[in-house]
Formats: C-alpha cells, structure tokens, sequence
C-alpha cells in the first residue's frame, strides 16, 4: 500500500511536470512569436524610414538641381544684358567716332 502511494505521488508529480513543461514550451513559443513580430516591425520600419530618407534625398537634389539651373539661367540672362549695353556702348562710340571723323574731313 505504501508503495502504491509512492508511486502514485511520483506519477502526478510527473504529470505535474509534464503539464508545467507543456505550459513552458506554450509560453516560449508565444515568446518566440512575438519578438519575430517585434523583430519584422522594427524591420519595416527601417525600410520605410530608408524609403522615406532616399524620397527626401531625392527631392533634396531635385530643388537644388532646379535652384542651381535658376541660378544658371539668372547669371546667363545678366551676362546677355551685360553683352547687350556693351554692345549697345560700342556702338554709340562707333557713331560719335565717324561723326568725330565726319566733322574733321570737312
């Protein structure tokens, strides 16, 4: 009878056991699910972030693309204008040379 009773302590203690370990293995296993869900969360975000950093980036260079062709363009349309009263002072001086030249022939 005692042994009986031994072996009966011994069979739920091993029941005990099994059921504890079976809840461990559940738990880990939950555990194990939710740091890959926390893991390809923090992921996508990264990539999102890395999408929206090469966006910004590439608008970035787009304004400072179209800024520095404004730029280009300003300095271009000075530099005609610069050209055009040159010319424009040259020619005045040509026309005052000849009628310079003009007055002295006569």
């Amino acid at each position: 009878d005692e042994v009986e009773m031994q072996e009966r302590a011994v069979r739920e203690r091993q029941e005990r056991l099994k059921k504890r370990q079976e809840l461990i293995v559940e738990s880990l296993a939950g555990l194990r699910g939710d740091i890959f869900e926390d893991i390809e969360a923090v992921l996508e975000g990264v990539q999102r972030g890395g999408r929206r950093f090469e966006r910004s980036i590439t608008t970035l260079r787009k304004e400072w693309e179209e800024e520095v062709e404004e730029l280009i363009t300003d300095a271009k349309a000075d530099v005609d204008l610069a050209v055009h009263d040159i010319e424009e002072a040259l020619a005045e001086q040509r026309e005052e040379w000849r009628q310079s030249v003009a007055l002295f022939n006569n």
